[in-house]
């Protein structure tokens, strides 16, 4: 198999179909969210280290 500008790519392999049917397939796992506080964002945790301020006194 060739790209559009004719360099190799490498060997074809034909699909064998009736293989592929039965081949077992990773189920998606969901993905674990970070827990963080609404106000930890990153802007949230650069003014704290800058001015010091925790946001509980406002």
């Amino acid at each position: 198999m060739e790209d559009t500008e004719g360099n190799a790519l490498g060997a074809v392999t034909p699909l064998d179909a009736l293989a592929n049917v039965h081949r077992r397939r990773r189920q998606p796992q969901p993905s674990e969210a970070p827990s963080l506080n609404v106000a930890d964002t990153e802007v949230e945790l650069a003014y704290r280290d800058d001015y010091g301020h925790t946001g509980e006194d406002d």
